[in-house]
């Protein structure tokens, strides 16, 4: 059975590569995670991470597990790289362990942005010391800067894992054990998230009929002054939120989860640990993640916080410009062409998807349907199986792969 050694040379961040990593390792049970520890992130215990831990920073560290992976190991891929804020040492000696392992390697690359791809410590030569790229999409942030950068190595696609039978066994829970008027989004504190059209939604649509709604996963930056002020930084005119993600009132948080009450403003909570939250996600009845990027960015997949939400066993509110956008594995047609058990909200129409809360709100049988439809439907676009097999498969041919124009890679995939 072919032994993959996966690489976080940004370290355990607790966000979505972490979670792609680990799916990942949860899944393919032949595989170790080989982590930098140079840095130390906020989110490094938000989620459970088996791993073991190297000093970017100190060749003999860094040369231990070249050799481990050039003697032990079938194959590698790279999940991140160093930051920036790492050492120069650390990227560096990140370079050359690239370049001494002997093994096909191939670099996961999930950005959406230049501005987070430009945050990657040296990684035009990160680049060229890889056998292959995966992208979300040909068209997008990552696919442009390697053009412009005149990056050589072949770039293809790949897809987004998620192990959901697991995931709906552990925290899966009886519709009459839910609350059938409360919502929750989770996330992190970026716009494209959707985090304002939730708090909005709740307050112009769902708060008059007593809902509750819970934000999950909002960090105490610069950018959540967006999501909790309409004037942002300056923070003179709030919005109508109840605020639990900084200084004392950060300290107050655990005190108002399970205990929220109903028709009051929506509850803003900081980040979390991943199992705690799914067990409070678990007893809403709809679940949220409103991403929505430019439309060439999705490629065909989905977010982490996607799936948890489906498998979680919550209705799921989903953006119609994502669905609109992304294309069924299974089916062959856009996400949003045929009943899916997903809520799709349109900026344009808000009204139509509170609509359908309250109706389903209203009507547990119906929900429990909807749900269960759900499931099925982002199971067969996104299982685990389908996609980290696919990421296997295509490492393994890149070493056989000659350099070629980007163009024809697919067909050789």
């Amino acid at each position: 059975m072919t032994k993959v050694a996966i690489i976080l040379g940004r370290g355990v961040e607790g966000c979505g590569v972490t979670k792609n990593a680990v799916e990942f390792n949860n899944y393919y049970k032949n595989s170790t995670i080989f982590a930098v520890d140079d840095k130390k992130w906020p989110r490094i215990n938000s989620m459970h991470v088996d791993r073991r831990d190297f000093t970017g920073a100190d060749a003999a560290s860094v040369g231990a597990v070249v050799d481990t992976i050039n003697r032990e190991y079938d194959l590698v891929i790279v999940f991140s790289v160093p930051s920036l804020k790492h050492s120069e040492e650390t990227a560096e000696n990140f370079i050359g362990m690239l370049r001494a392992i002997n093994k096909p390697k191939s670099l996961i690359q999930v950005d959406h942005n230049f501005a987070s791809i430009a945050r990657n410590a040296r990684l035009d030569e990160v680049c060229e010391c890889m056998d292959v790229l995966m992208t979300h999409s040909l068209a997008g942030a990552f696919a442009q800067w390697c053009t412009r950068e005149g990056v050589s190595t072949p770039l293809i696609t790949m897809g987004v894992g998620f192990d959901y039978a697991a995931h709906r066994k552990k925290f899966w829970k009886p519709i009459d054990e839910q609350v059938s008027k409360k919502l929750t989004w989770i996330g992190r504190c970026a716009l494209w998230k959707g985090p304002v059209e939730v708090i909005d939604l709740h307050n112009n649509f769902l708060r008059p009929y007593s809902f509750i709604t819970t934000l999950e996963g909002l960090e105490a930056s610069v950018q959540s002054t967006l999501i909790t002020h309409f004037d942002g930084a300056t923070r003179k005119n709030p919005r109508d939120a109840i605020e639990l993600i900084r200084g004392a009132n950060r300290k107050r948080a655990r005190s108002f989860y399970g205990n929220e009450e109903p028709g009051a403003a929506p509850y803003l909570y900081p980040d979390y640990t991943h199992d705690e939250c799914m067990e409070r996600l678990a007893t809403a009845a709809f679940g949220s993640d409103l991403y929505h990027l430019k439309a060439e960015f999705y490629g065909n997949n989905i977010e982490y916080c996607h799936a948890e939400v489906v498998a979680t066993g919550t209705v799921p509110l989903f953006h119609k410009h994502f669905g609109d956008n992304i294309t069924h594995r299974k089916t062959g047609l856009k996400a949003t062409a045929k009943p899916s058990g997903t809520i799709w909200y349109d900026p344009e129409n808000p009204k139509a998807a509170a609509d359908t809360i309250l109706s389903l709100s209203a009507d547990p049988v119906k929900r429990d349907e909807w749900r269960e439809m759900a499931y099925e439907f982002w199971k067969g676009h996104s299982s685990a199986s389908d996609v980290y097999d696919d990421i296997i498969d295509k490492t393994k041919k890149s070493k056989l792969m000659a350099r070629t124009v980007n163009s024809s890679l697919e067909s050789f995939f």
